[in-house]
């Protein structure tokens, strides 16, 4: 129920009291779909982190927040600094805002797996954190809901999903677990009028258990966890539970999902070799067929191409092909060589067959004992013991020279191996190729913008990096290829950073190292 209009209402009602006069001093991600705001005053601090994921939407407030270094995007710049001065609970909707000094509002939509946070200025919305989600360009948080009366009530015969929109499926749940249907009329307008002074001013919060599920509730209903009284602290510890669950269900379905396939595949190995080797053993081996040439050397005739003897391991008749080109005792020898090729190529799917079996049985054993944990210390703690851990990929900057200039990137390959990298992954078409003129010398990419021109003093610095970074460095002045990526091709079998340019500029410049 921590997404409907009652908990959104109260929730609010504390919410706001606490940032009135702060200031935003901070707002940005670091956690995919969660967006973290900092406010502040001469008094205090305080962060309100909101989750927006398509499995919970939620809110959390906390008087400190460790702001990572690294891996971060600051987002609504345009209200740093700017105060709150007061705040607008939408009626009867799932939703409320925060309003500015400077004429805008936030607008938190919390309608559960498709929840936003919007900014909006002069009735328009400007920036959102779910960009993608499009609609909520047009979201007005107008609710015409009006509180039905008796005979209303009556007229619909106590149906709640027509009368009360805003009831989830947990509400719901709370007036069958009263019996709700089994009752007259009257009794049911009684209940209904009671549950709502609940919802409207409840005097405790509860986390219960209902079908596997926690709940964050103002009913007494299902297997009670814990019991708040301040709706801050009850939802401050739900968002911590319920992220730390997502999280330990993210890790644990993705550590299984990689077991799983890693498992599936040794399977398939397993039965494939296996069929292979019964299938050898079906056919007529070659030792045997070159004991029955050995046999029969004096049926066999240089210049035949077949011949039919009898086969004493089967006591059947069988076809043997010849080459023409050698005698009895050849075609016997080259039929020894097979068996002795085929028995090493068995030994060797034997030994991997037998190693894939032990993979078989390891990951069985890893997934029996991943199954049941539910801890996240644990599985993390798990994950480490096993050495499950995959390593991280390769990032740019541990692969490739990286330069800044004038807000271009800059990437040159280390040598003739990783420009070959460097061109065939991480370029795209438009970027600007630039290379020393026929000398050896690093590949220099310089990475393209989306509409805007590579500067002339950009590609100077690229061709002046290009040039020291080649044979001809020590020339005065070296002339330096520039290109579109698009027209660099590398022919199939060519050697470790060797290309074909289609076409090209060249520019001079005297070589200079700016690292």
């Amino acid at each position: 129920m921590h997404n409907t209009y009652f908990f959104l209402n109260k929730y609010f009602e504390k919410l706001l009291p606490e940032l009135i006069n702060t200031e935003l001093l901070m707002s940005f991600s670091q956690v995919k779909g969660e967006l973290i705001l900092g406010f502040a005053n001469q008094h205090k601090e305080i962060y309100l982190k909101t989750s927006l994921t398509s499995s919970f939407a939620g809110f959390s407030l906390v008087p400190t927040f460790a702001r990572a270094k690294r891996n971060t995007i600051d987002l609504f710049k345009s209200l740093i600094g700017a105060k709150v001065v007061s705040g607008k609970m939408h009626s009867f909707e799932r939703s409320f805002e925060l309003i500015f000094d400077t004429r805008q509002s936030l607008i938190f939509k919390m309608h559960g797996g498709r929840s936003n946070v919007l900014l909006f200025q002069q009735f328009n919305c400007v920036e959102m954190f779910h960009q993608n989600m499009k609609f909520d360009l047009e979201y007005n948080p107008i609710n015409d809901f009006q509180t039905p009366d008796f005979e209303k009530f009556k007229s619909v015969e106590g149906d709640l999903k027509n009368l009360y929109p805003t009831f989830d499926k947990h509400i719901l749940s709370y007036f069958n677990f009263k019996n709700y249907q089994l009752l007259e009329i009257d009794e049911q307008w009684d209940i209904l009028q009671r549950t709502l002074i609940i919802l409207s001013n409840p005097e405790k919060i509860f986390i219960t258990q209902i079908n596997n599920e926690l709940v964050l509730t103002f009913l007494e209903i299902g297997e009670i966890k814990q019991t708040f009284t301040n709706i801050i602290e009850a939802s401050n510890f739900y968002y911590q539970t319920i992220t730390y669950q997502d999280q330990l269900k993210k890790e644990k379905k993705q550590l299984i999902s990689e077991l799983e396939y890693k498992l599936k595949k040794a399977e398939t190995y397993v039965k494939t070799v296996f069929d292979k080797l019964n299938e050898f053993q079906e056919k007529v081996q070659p030792d045997e067929i070159a004991n029955i040439i050995m046999a029969n050397m004096h049926l066999i005739k240089q210049g035949m191409t077949e011949v039919v003897l009898y086969n004493f391991y089967s006591n059947v008749d069988i076809k043997i092909s010849l080459k023409p080109t050698l005698n009895a005792q050849q075609n016997a020898a080259l039929h020894y060589r097979k068996a002795k090729n085929k028995s090493i190529e068995i030994n060797k799917m034997i030994e991997n067959m037998e190693d894939k079996e032990r993979q078989v049985s390891q990951l069985k054993s890893l997934l029996e004992k991943i199954y049941p944990i539910e801890n996240l210390k644990e599985l993390r703690g798990f994950v480490t013991e096993k050495s499950l851990k995959k390593d991280a990929a390769p990032t740019v900057d541990s692969l490739f020279r990286k330069f800044e200039f004038q807000g271009f990137t800059i990437l040159m390959g280390r040598n003739a191996k990783n420009s070959d990298l460097l061109l065939k992954e991480y370029t795209h078409k438009e970027d600007l190729w630039l290379h020393a003129k026929d000398v050896k010398g690093s590949h220099v990419i310089i990475k393209q913008q989306s509409g805007k021109k590579f500067p002339k003093p950009v590609i100077e610095r690229a061709a002046m990096l290009a040039a020291w970074h080649s044979d001809g460095k020590t020339n005065g002045v070296c002339p330096v290829s520039v290109t579109p990526r698009k027209f660099i091709h590398k022919p199939k079998g060519a050697a470790d950073g060797q290309v074909i340019i289609k076409q090209e500029d060249v520019l001079l410049v005297q070589p200079m190292n700016w690292e």
